[in-house]
């Protein structure tokens, strides 16, 4: 027997990728991962004396091709899970990012909407009393200039011709 069968084991996972790809490498530390700790539970629920024989039986099942197959689809499955978390966590705070950005972009067209309707009334009011106290002005003047004796339409006419009254 390998007095190492980790050893066995982890090339059989890892070490067989030749020029590996990232997610191959990382699904195949997960599955020697997966494989470790499946063995540490049976060790643990499974009483032995760890002989050799316990161990080598042990082994012979841990690595049969069915038994590899299994703890390879439970990395896959275990990776596909983690990754499917991470994009649904990234997706939700982009979400949450968008719609914070919508927020205050709409709070902040309401802000203009209201700056701009109180400039718009304040310019109304500001238009119309200055209008009104124009007019009062006109009207104190004619009124003197009437009771001075002056005629402002008389005056008015003469200034621009005598058709005009």
């Amino acid at each position: 027997m390998d007095p190492l069968p980790h050893l066995a084991i982890f090339e059989r996972l890892v070490g067989t990728i030749r020029k590996p790809r990232s997610s191959d490498r990382l699904k195949a530390l997960v599955t020697f991962g997966l494989y470790v700790e499946a063995e540490c539970k049976y060790f643990r629920t499974h009483p032995t004396k760890n002989s050799q024989t316990d161990i080598q039986n042990y082994v012979e099942f841990a690595t049969s091709p069915e038994r590899l197959q299994s703890v390879r689809d439970e990395a896959a499955d275990l990776i596909n899970a983690y990754s499917k978390s991470l994009i649904d966590k990234v997706r939700k705070d982009y979400e949450t990012a968008h719609a914070n950005h919508v927020k205050s972009a709409v709070d902040a067209a309401v802000a203009a909407v209201e700056s701009s309707r109180k400039s718009l009334i304040i310019g109304v009011r500001d238009a119309v009393l200055g209008a009104f106290i124009y007019s009062i002005v006109l009207i104190t003047v004619s009124v003197v200039a009437h009771r001075a004796g002056v005629d402002i339409l008389e005056l008015y006419g003469k200034m621009y011709g005598p058709g005009v009254k």
